[in-house]
């Protein structure tokens, strides 16, 4: 969410709500985990705790089945998502206007 700043900007979320919809339109059973809805405030949390909220979000994200990053710039949180669900073999579909960035 807040990708590779050291200062308070946070880019902008609304990208969420619209997967979102579009995800329940076609699969209303589905349970969608949101790190954002879930941590609103983590641009304020201590380094304690975002880095409780970090690991667990890597946790809930290698246990789901499908991983949606939204990468506009690097992030070392959405790298961690993706990678603990890669070593699980889950489907993981990045946004991202990176071509380069591995």
């Amino acid at each position: 969410m807040q990708g590779s700043r050291t200062n308070r900007y946070m880019e902008g979320q609304q990208y969420r709500e619209v997967i979102r919809k579009a995800i329940i339109a076609n699969h209303p059973e589905v349970e969608i985990i949101d790190p954002f809805s879930l941590n609103p405030n983590s641009i304020d949390y201590d380094g304690l705790k975002a880095s409780r909220v970090l690991f667990k979000m890597a946790e809930e994200a290698s246990n789901s089945d499908v991983i949606i990053a939204c990468l506009p710039e690097a992030s070392m949180g959405t790298a961690l998502e993706m990678v603990r669900g890669y070593d699980k073999h889950k489907t993981i579909i990045s946004i991202t206007p990176m071509v380069d960035n591995l």
